[in-house]
């Protein structure tokens, strides 16, 4: 069935052993398992990790060519090396093309949580420049989708205004409301 292919293939994945992986995905494929997105996901983890981390845009597109809908670790799989990298501009590129306003674009898609957002955060925090403005449409947005912040949240926060030379900006207009209009 399609839970034991996908940990079958995840785990793979995950170790780089992309061969083995390929293989078992396409024998699960043929014999019509459902796969979840749980499967393609190793896939995307194992391409940051090994090889370039542009590659796993490469399995975000095959995932949905197959119609098989992101989850909650779709987007911090492919995003998180990006992130890591200060590549902002590609991590703004698949949040946008998963979701519009943090909700999920794609029919059974998973909207965008904690995580996702942290993952957005860590982008800003370590993109140049320094983008105060972005940061801030993040933070509203989290707030209109009732999306909570956790440590995480705060210490990204921190670092942004830190680097923007604006400490406790950001956090001092979301306890003045300004994040919601």
């Amino acid at each position: 069935d399609g839970v034991s292919y996908g940990a079958i293939i995840h785990a793979f994945a995950k170790e780089g052993r992309f061969h083995e992986a390929e293989f078992w995905l396409e024998r699960a494929k043929k014999r019509g398992a459902q796969l979840s997105a749980f499967s393609y996901n190793g896939f995307m983890i194992a391409c940051g990790r090994f090889w370039d981390m542009f590659d796993g845009l490469k399995w975000l597109d095959r995932m949905i060519q197959d119609s098989v809908p992101p989850d909650n670790y779709t987007f911090v799989s492919v995003a998180l090396p990006l992130a890591r990298q200060g590549q902002l501009g590609a991590v703004l590129q698949i949040r946008n093309r998963l979701f519009e306003k943090g909700r999920a674009k794609i029919a059974g898609g998973a909207d965008m949580d904690t995580h996702a957002y942290n993952c957005l955060l860590l982008a800003l925090k370590a993109s140049h420049p320094i983008r105060l403005d972005i940061a801030e449409d993040v933070l509203l947005e989290m707030v209109q989708n009732k999306v909570e912040m956790d440590s995480h949240t705060q210490k990204h926060i921190q670092s942004i205004e830190k680097a923007a030379r604006r400490e406790g900006y950001l956090f001092s207009r979301l306890k003045q409301g300004h994040f919601f209009r």
